[in-house]
């Protein structure tokens, strides 16, 4: 994860100071990217520890579809409770009832809504991105339409947080000359990328997720590419920012799923790192 730490000592040598809707202010670099061999060793960040627990919990919601607090509470995820609570959003004349989330990730990931022309007038069509991206990927290996998008313009204001990870794109290749497996690589695109709490927290969610897809495809994982648009430090991170980059990398761990693992049914406790022994987690302020 030695990339992750690059690119904050970029951000913070040479990124422009911002003013942020959050308040709290930025300092931001734009069009950046890493990519993260995610065959054989996991990218677990080391110099802090990382909440993989939660990483887990949050994406078995989104591969359900879930848009309720109390989903995700069933589930052990309580990290959106802070923009499911949120004044801006508890005010939404559009948020449907108690513990509603919106039309977030995993509404769009499994019941993408747009409307149709169907020759006899407008309808509404739900699509299931997960499911069908699948289906592309076996039909058409070599495609290049294997893409899920969060991003629904006509819902961004139904959303309690719109989508910062917005899309991404699988691409099955043939893999080295002397691997004879298929390898599954992922590319996803970030509008906007918290350095300090988010990148590694999204960094493990879609390197899960690749695993898993190459897993339903009988695949081999390969590489994790990440692009980043508006690419920021808080500046009520900064010192966090510091002693990380003052911690020296241990090595990475692996990831080990269980027989039962399944993209469409996958649980918490189906995923574990096997080896992470990093330093101690450095708290943040989670800025809403």
């Amino acid at each position: 994860m030695e990339q992750w730490k690059k690119l904050m000592r970029k951000v913070l040598n040479h990124g422009e100071e911002r003013r942020d809707r959050t308040g709290a202010g930025t300092f931001a670099l734009f069009g950046e990217s890493v990519t993260f061999d995610n065959r054989h060793s996991f990218p677990a960040v080391t110099t802090k520890k990382l909440a993989f627990r939660q990483v887990c919990n949050e994406l078995a919601c989104f591969l359900r579809g879930y848009d309720n607090l109390e989903q995700f509470h069933e589930m052990g995820c309580r990290i959106w409770d802070g923009n499911g609570n949120a004044p801006y959003w508890q005010e939404n004349p559009l948020r449907r009832r108690e513990g509603d989330l919106g039309r977030i990730y995993g509404a769009q990931w499994r019941g993408f809504r747009g409307v149709v022309d169907s020759g006899y007038g407008l309808k509404v069509k739900v699509v299931d991105q997960l499911k069908r991206l699948v289906d592309g990927m076996r039909a058409e290996p070599h495609g290049r339409r294997h893409v899920v998008t969060a991003l629904n313009p006509a819902e961004q204001g139904q959303m309690c947080l719109p989508p910062c990870h917005v899309m991404f794109q699988a691409f099955v290749s043939e893999g080295d000359l002397c691997d004879i497996h298929y390898r599954v690589d992922l590319a996803v695109y970030m509008r906007s990328v918290d350095l300090f709490l988010g990148l590694p927290f999204d960094i493990a969610s879609y390197a899960v997720l690749q695993r898993l897809l190459a897993k339903e495809l009988g695949h081999e994982s390969g590489y994790l590419t990440f692009f980043l648009g508006d690419t920021h430090i808080y500046k009520n991170h900064v010192d966090q920012v510091h002693e990380v980059l003052s911690r020296d990398p241990r090595n990475p761990p692996q990831l080990r799923l269980a027989d039962e693992a399944s993209l469409f049914d996958f649980l918490p406790e189906h995923a574990e790192l096997v080896g992470y022994d990093p330093h101690p987690a450095i708290a943040a302020p989670m800025n809403v």
